[in-house]
């Protein structure tokens, strides 16, 4: 009895030890999925950084030429509603100074 009591002790610990090792196994293999994911992830945030960069540069330069072509219209119109007429009735326009910002 004492030797299928040893036996059986034996057997428990080796399962034990393989349970152990698979346990790390694991352990290991989710350390290096979630090492992948996080790099993975940095990668997709990078990229997302440039391209919201150009998509924000590409904003500022509609958005300057909108400034411009605004400023040059009511120019236009300052112009247009500051008309005067000379001695022989002919129009005549003063055009403000352009103001840089």
């Amino acid at each position: 009895m004492q030797q299928s009591e040893q036996a059986l002790r034996g057997e428990i610990q080796q399962s034990e030890q393989r349970l152990r090792e698979e346990m790390q196994q694991n352990d290991q293999r989710l350390r290096e999925e979630m090492q992948r994911l996080r790099e993975e992830s940095q990668q997709r945030e990078q990229r997302l950084r440039e391209d919201m960069q150009q998509n924000n540069q590409a904003l500022l330069a509609a958005i300057n030429d909108l400034r411009a072509e605004v400023q040059q219209s009511n120019r236009t119109l300052t112009a247009l509603a500051n008309h005067t007429h000379d001695t022989d009735g002919r129009i005549v326009f003063q055009l403000p100074s352009s103001v840089s910002r």
